[in-house]
C-alpha cells in the first residue's frame, strides 16, 4: 500500500521538528559558545526552511532553494566549527563570526554558485568534517567515542533519502532523512567539542 502523497507531505514536514531538537540539544548540552549559538542558528534555518518547503511551497523555486541552501548552512558550519576547534585559530566571538560566514558563504556558494549533486557536495562536507575529527582525535588524543555513532546515524539518513529519491511511495525516507541528521548532529557537535 503507498502512502498517499499528503501524508508523505505532512511526514517530510513534521519531521523537521528534529532539527528543532538538535538545536535545542546543543543548547542543553551547557556553556554555549557564540560557536554554538551560530550553530543552533543553523539548525533553526533548515528546521523553518525545509518546513516551509514541504509543507506548502514544494513546487515554489525559492522554497526549494530555502531548504538546500539551509542544508549547505548546517553542514558547512559543522565543517567550519570542526576547523576552528582543530587549529585553535580563534576563539570566543571571533570563532562565532567565522563559522557564522563560513556557514552562510558556503550556502549561497554551493546553492547559487557551484553547480552539482546536491548529494556530493554535502557529502564533502560531512567526510571533510569527519576527516578532522578522526585527524584531530588520532595526533592530539581526544576522545572519539561518540563518532562512530554520530556517522553511523547520519550515514543511515543519507541512505535513507537516497532510497526515498528512488519515488518508493510505500517508504518515508525523505522525513527519516530529516529525523536521523537532526539526531546525528549533536553527535558530530560533540566529537567536535
Amino acid at each position: 500500500m503507498a502512502l498517499s502523497r499528503n501524508f508523505r507531505r505532512d511526514l517530510d514536514t513534521y519531521s523537521n521538528v528534529a532539527y528543532l531538537l538538535a538545536a535545542g540539544a546543543l543548547y542543553m548540552l551547557g556553556n554555549p559558545t557564540p560557536a554554538t549559538f551560530v550553530l543552533i542558528l543553523t539548525m533553526l534555518y533548515l528546521a523553518v526552511g525545509s518546513g516551509a518547503h514541504h509543507y506548502k511551497y514544494q513546487q515554489d523555486p525559492q522554497m526549494a532553494n530555502l531548504d538546500v541552501s539551509a542544508m549547505y548552512a548546517v553542514f558547512g558550519g559543522m565543517l567550519a566549527y570542526s576547523l576552528t576547534t582543530a587549529f585553535e585559530v580563534v576563539e570566543g566571538y571571533g570563532e562565532g563570526v567565522v563559522i557564522l560566514v563560513a556557514a552562510m558563504a558556503g550556502a549561497y556558494v554551493l546553492r547559487y554558485r557551484a553547480p552539482g549533486n546536491m548529494r556530493l557536495k554535502i557529502g564533502i562536507l560531512l567526510g571533510s568534517t569527519l576527516a578532522i575529527i578522526l585527524t584531530r582525535a588520532f595526533y592530539w588524543g581526544q576522545a572519539i567515542a561518540l563518532v562512530p555513532l554520530g556517522i553511523a546515524v547520519v550515514l543511515f539518513g543519507v541512505a535513507l533519502y537516497v532510497r526515498d529519491k528512488e519515488n518508493t511511495p510505500r517508504f518515508p525516507g525523505h522525513a527519516l532523512w530529516h529525523l536521523l541528521t537532526g539526531a546525528g548532529l549533536p553527535f558530530l557537535y560533540l566529537a567536535i567539542r
